[in-house]
């Protein structure tokens, strides 16, 4: 399960590269944030139960995120 948050980790980092080639860099650098707490949580050797709670918590708030800008800020 670690291996998944480092594979996680790196294309969260290629997809903050693309925001990145396209200018918009604040996109870029939420990725990057998340990538490099991806990378760590990676190396952190926890079990896969701490794995599975702590992705359920990051889908959880970026779930949150999404709704939230959507039905606030958009449009």
């Amino acid at each position: 399960m670690d291996r998944m948050f480092r594979v996680l980790g790196f294309w969260l980092l290629v997809i903050g590269l693309m925001f990145m080639a396209g200018h918009m860099n604040i996109l870029a650098g939420l990725f990057y944030l998340q990538a490099a707490i991806f990378f760590v949580l990676g190396y952190l050797n926890f079990t896969e139960r701490t794995y599975m709670f702590l992705f359920g918590g990051y889908m959880v708030i970026a779930f949150t995120g999404i709704v939230y800008w959507s039905f606030f800020h958009v449009g």
